[in-house]
Parts: C-alpha cells; sequence; structure tokens
C-alpha cells in the first residue's frame, strides 16, 4: 500500500488534471495489486493449514 500512498501523493502535487488522472489510476492499480496479493496469501495459509491437517485426519480415519 506503500506505493499507492506514494502515488497519491504525487497526485495531489500533480501540475495539471491530466497528469493527476493518471496518478490516480496508478493508485488505484497498486491498491488493486495490494487486495489481490492479500488474498493470495490468505488462500496459500488456509491451504497450508489444510495440507498440515491430512496426517492428523488420516491418523483419526485409521489409515
Amino acid at each position: 500500500m506503500a506505493q499507492a500512498d506514494a502515488v497519491a501523493r504525487m497526485a495531489g502535487r500533480a501540475a495539471s488534471g491530466a497528469e493527476r488522472e493518471v496518478y490516480e489510476t496508478i493508485a488505484e492499480g497498486w491498491r488493486k495489486l495490494a487486495r489481490e496479493a492479500r488474498r493470495n496469501e490468505q488462500h496459500d495459509e488456509r491451504r497450508r493449514e489444510d495440507i498440515e491437517a491430512l496426517p492428523e485426519q488420516r491418523l483419526a480415519s485409521g489409515g
């Protein structure tokens, strides 16, 4: 999110509306990327927990 914040600050100092719009678009891209990275990390963590639970499930089922 630091990248998005930095670009948003640049948008605040833009010399024109067009320049500000470009910076705002870039900042939104960084925000979307950060959200996607968070979703992927959460998915990876859940998957890791599921994989770690497999041996316990096998033991509990007698397998």
